[in-house]
């Protein structure tokens, strides 16, 4: 289709709704009513359209719009139209409210093991007619390239094409491993991000130790400050059950990371994706100041 047409079709889609209005109800101030919009709104799309089609819609009796010969044809065409659309999207709608078929979730492993292992085996056992397929991975796939259908991730920001919601702030805390009670005595850093954005908010004591290592995985951070490599930077829910370490600063509360539960929005209204999120959102909030 030629770019020209393209353009002008996709406009007359957009005028539709405002004649179908006007031409079933006859009248402009019932037309606004049911649309939400003001007078000039659809005075200036009928216009429009009527340049676009190079005819006239509509002869005007007084408050009433009469449909001309070609406003009608072009009624029952674009009824035939909508029927059609509401029929195909009221099919979509049911077979999406079915609460069985594949379900993919997209996690890093820190956050399966520690926090999503009880809610994803509560809803498998009330949902066995859903295939539960997890991927465990650090990276934001797409979700409108089908490569999953929910991702849960830490994030400051999440893309803007997902929509979600967060959990927290995040409660973490700087650790050391519980054998070594002088841990100023160590020389090294471990974050899971690059020291120089962290640096801002980390108290005194910990901005005099100058060597770091950087890990791009929390497990790993854990690992490596339980072997005594140094004092890291993790959240309360991974370090607090490990017998092997110690908490050594307050717990920071302030640095913008939740725990986000995210979709495409064109995907947020299918059934089995609304179940496994009330599954989902009514864990998180039961533990409440436990993240």
């Amino acid at each position: 289709m030629p770019a020209k047409v393209a353009i002008l079709h996709s406009k007359i889609w957009a005028q539709l709704p405002y004649f179908l209005s006007l031409s079933e109800l006859k009248k402009i101030d019932k037309a606004c009513q049911k649309l939400g919009v003001n007078r000039t709104t659809i005075s200036r799309n009928i216009a429009a359209l009527e340049s676009e089609l190079e005819v006239s819609l509509f002869i005007k009796n007084g408050p009433f719009y009469e449909l001309t010969k070609e406003g009608e044809k072009l009624y029952q065409a674009s009824k035939a139209v909508n029927t059609i659309l509401i029929d195909s999207q009221r099919e979509i709608q049911g077979k999406n409210q079915i609460i069985e078929g594949n379900l993919k979730v997209s996690a890093p492993v820190h956050l399966v093991t520690k926090l999503l292992v009880n809610p994803l085996a509560e809803f498998s056992a009330k949902y066995p007619q859903i295939s539960l397929n997890i991927d465990i991975t650090h990276n934001l796939l797409k979700l409108d390239k089908l490569e999953t259908d929910i991702v849960i991730r830490i994030s400051k920001s999440p893309p803007e094409d997902l929509v979600g919601r967060p959990f927290g702030p995040l409660r973490m805390a700087f650790y050391a491993d519980k054998e070594k009670v002088g841990f100023k005595e160590k020389k090294t850093l471990i974050w899971k991000d690059k020291i120089s954005e962290q640096l801002e908010w980390v108290e005194e004591d910990f901005t005099e130790l100058k060597n770091s290592i950087n890990v791009n995985d929390l497990l790993v951070t854990q690992e490596l400050i339980a072997s005594g490599a140094g004092v890291g930077y993790l959240p309360c829910f991974l370090a607090e059950t490990d017998p092997r370490l110690e908490r050594v600063s307050k717990v920071y509360t302030d640095h913008g990371w939740n725990i986000w539960i995210l979709v495409h929005k064109d995907k947020k209204d299918i059934k089995r994706i609304r179940v496994f999120l009330d599954v989902i959102f009514d864990y998180f909030s039961r533990l409440k100041n436990n993240i």
